[in-house]
């Protein structure tokens, strides 16, 4: 059944069950605001806890930048250590650099973009019963304490999270409309969420570098958009590199690498000495049998950030030593592509309670306790399943929204490499993004077999009915 026949099937059937008309279109976006009013009254009622807004130095560190003069280079391209990319200040600075009033905004933000990536996603769904069910599972994915529980902490993931669904429903919303104004709001999305971490340019331009392959080879008209999102993020990933250069982004997260990961290992050590590292013997000698997994040897490294005493050490992986990093990679696979990670280690990628997580010890609070009975739902096995009936549907039906999910699986497997190998320091923290869009692509993929196969289905009940009625009738 062709794309166009399947969507004439579902309109004609859902004009016989009597809920025809234009309110019928209509009403699933009454109930998606409906659910945003209801979940944003949900998510205030949440109470954060003060405490955790002054233990950690990161929350000190965007704070203090928030508090710089807004077109000052010290705002977006700061020289001194512990500067961050500029959208996590940005935020924070809107919200007056107080931290209630910091969480108070995320909240909104996480409430608004929940009703974004709904509306966005009822655009592709045909079937009014797939539609009612992907705005349950998204809405109860968003309540998940994985992703509801970081608004109440000053960190960058309450952000990343809420734009980066803003990102995806941008990107659906531009690309069902194909107007210049949805252009523009997602290019401006995009440069936000590019600026939340240094990991995202990577990402981003490998999204656009996937899609507009995909462009060329089946659909040209939208070559151009793809290609300009491309260019976008080229010029972001400059700025990123420039930025985090001058600001010595690079130093902690290479020392942490190499501390964590390489000194554990006698062959890699002298791979990175033979290549100038200084200081290999104090780090063998202190960081060798290291479980950065306890708090307690956390803590050493944190107090080793300190002492000025092997300042050299950090000088280097803040300049040569990023080089020596990178060239690493690519000269040990094994070791980029994780072949040799414990298998208890590589379980990290997984992670999604965060309040097991000394960052975050709170414990799910008011509604989102049931969204833990239902989430992670999907085990990742399911992501390539998935994709392969979405594929089969795409051959059959040329309907280039089947390939989205298969090229966001593609953009999160490479993102979640980049992560591991970029810091191995606070793996939990940083992988959590792996578990939502696990469970967010497979509620999506779902909800499109659910809407691919209901036309077929409902025309099968149908002419069984009639054949019923009509041997009824004969005797």
């Amino acid at each position: 059944m062709t794309a166009a026949k399947r969507k004439t099937v579902a309109h004609a059937l859902t004009a016989e069950n009597g809920n025809a008309g234009p309110g019928s279109t209509r009403f699933p976006h009454i109930i998606n605001l409906l659910l945003l009013i209801i979940t944003l009254v949900l998510n205030l009622t949440v109470q954060e806890d003060p405490r955790y807004w002054s233990r950690f130095r990161d929350v000190k560190d965007y704070l203090q930048q928030s508090q710089q003069p807004l077109l000052s280079s010290g705002f977006f391209m700061p020289r001194y250590i512990n500067s961050r990319p500029f959208t996590v200040p940005l935020f924070y600075k809107a919200a007056g650099s107080n931290p209630r009033n910091i969480v108070f905004m995320q909240i909104i933000l996480h409430s608004l973009s929940t009703c974004f990536i709904a509306y966005a996603l009822l655009l592709f769904i045909s079937n009014e019963a797939g539609k009612y069910l992907m705005m349950f599972f998204i809405y109860s994915l968003m309540s998940w304490w994985c992703i509801l529980g970081w608004t109440l902490q000053l960190l960058s993931e309450s952000l990343t999270v809420s734009l980066l669904f803003y990102w995806i429903a941008s990107f659906l919303l531009f690309y069902k409309k194909r107007r210049p104004v949805f252009l523009i709001i997602h290019m401006v999305i995009a440069i936000l969420l590019s600026n939340t971490r240094d990991s995202w340019p990577f990402t981003l331009m490998v999204f656009y570098l996937l899609f507009s392959l995909q462009s060329y080879l089946r659909e040209r008209k939208f070559l151009r958009p793809s290609l300009l999102f491309l260019s976008l993020s080229m010029v972001l990933l400059f700025y990123q590199q420039y930025t985090a250069r001058i600001g010595l982004r690079f130093r902690l997260p290479v020392a942490n690498s190499i501390i964590i990961r390489i000194l554990p290992d006698e062959k890699y050590t002298e791979w990175f000495e033979n290549h100038g590292m200084p200081l290999t013997g104090y780090l063998e000698d202190n960081f060798r049998d290291l479980n950065a997994d306890t708090i307690t040897d956390i803590i050493r490294i944190h107090r080793f950030y300190h002492d000025e005493t092997h300042d050299a050490f950090f000088q280097w992986t803040g300049n040569e030593g990023r080089l020596a990093y990178m060239k690493f990679m690519l000269t040990h696979p094994a070791y980029t592509f994780l072949f040799r990670e414990p298998v208890h280690k590589l379980k990290r990628m997984l992670f999604h309670k965060c309040h097991n997580y000394f960052y975050y010890p709170k414990k799910p609070q008011g509604y989102s306790t049931w969204s833990g009975c239902i989430y992670p739902l999907f085990h990742p096995l399911w992501i390539p399943v998935f994709c392969i009936f979405l594929i089969a549907f795409y051959a059959k039906t040329k309907e280039h929204i089947y390939l989205i999910p298969l090229i966001l699986s593609i953009t999160f497997l490479f993102n979640a490499l980049l992560l591991y190998n970029a810091d191995a320091m606070e793996v939990e923290r940083h992988m959590m993004l792996n578990s939502i869009m696990i469970q967010f692509l497979c509620i999506w993929a779902s909800v499109l077999i659910l809407d691919y196969f209901t036309p077929m289905i409902l025309t099968k009940i149908k002419l069984h009915s009639k054949t019923q009625s009509t041997n009824h009738i004969r005797r």
